[in-house]
């Protein structure tokens, strides 16, 4: 058996029979701070040697430029867990990272203090980037959930649109969320779909008129060109008659 091998069961041994520690974050010994953030931040390394996380470049579309979202690759674990001293230490990876991001500033988070995302990536396999959380109690977290954020100003009733709007009213730091292009208001909708149709009406009345118009322009080319024929004979004849 292989060292890796040896080291990865004691490993797993030495988890499965270590008791949770109960304590709260701020009565964690400092080298337990110092495990967690050289896993986390220094390696991204588990004991298997994948990532912890990875970077998620953010859509074509997006207003932000700095959104580069965080999360655990396909088929990694959400969470982490440490041994010290025979306790355990566990948390889901995206808190524990703000977590570290409170340490290394010299801050703990408070006991009803929640990770709230600035980012759209808070559900299933979330953001765990430290720059788009901030601690904040279940009230303002709440709030932000539900925040439209950059909103894709569409053309309505005849006024320009074209561009993105700032609607976060959350801050400081304000809410890096986005409403896509492609969600299109439904009164909006509706006033884009009207739009068409006069416009398709506009066109195949101006296309009909237009032709009406050839057509009688043809008309009277060929009256002219008659006239004209008329006239040509006319005088033939007379120029007959003196002859």
């Amino acid at each position: 058996m292989s060292k890796s091998t040896k080291s990865s069961k004691s490993g797993k041994l030495q988890r499965k029979n270590s008791p949770r520690c109960t304590n709260p974050p701020s009565q964690w010994p400092q080298a337990v701070w110092e495990k967690f953030y050289d896993q986390l931040e220094v390696k991204n390394r588990n004991r298997k040697g994948n990532p912890y996380w990875v970077k998620y470049p953010a859509p074509d579309d997006c207003p932000i430029d700095d959104l580069c979202c965080h999360r655990p690759p396909a088929g990694g674990s959400i969470g982490i867990t440490i041994v010290h001293n025979g306790l355990e230490y566990n948390r889901p990876i995206f808190r524990m990272r703000l977590l570290l991001k409170c340490w290394k500033e010299g801050k703990l988070l408070n006991k009803a203090d929640q990770a709230s995302h600035l980012c759209p990536n808070n559900k299933g396999f979330i953001c765990c980037n430290p720059e788009h959380m901030d601690p904040e109690p279940d009230k303002d977290n709440k709030a932000r959930q539900r925040c439209p954020g950059w909103i894709w100003i569409h053309p309505y009733q005849g006024k320009e649109g074209g561009y993105w709007y700032p609607a976060c009213t959350h801050g400081p730091p304000t809410c890096k969320v986005f409403t896509p292009k492609t969600k299109v208001p439904i009164k909006v909708a509706e006033d884009m779909a009207a739009t068409t149709t006069t416009t398709t009406t506009t066109t195949t009345t101006t296309t009909t008129t237009t032709t009406n118009n050839n057509n009688n322009s043809n008309n009277n080319n060929n009256n002219n060109n008659n006239n004209v024929d008329n006239d040509k004979m006319s005088c033939s004849s007379t120029e007959e008659f003196l002859n």
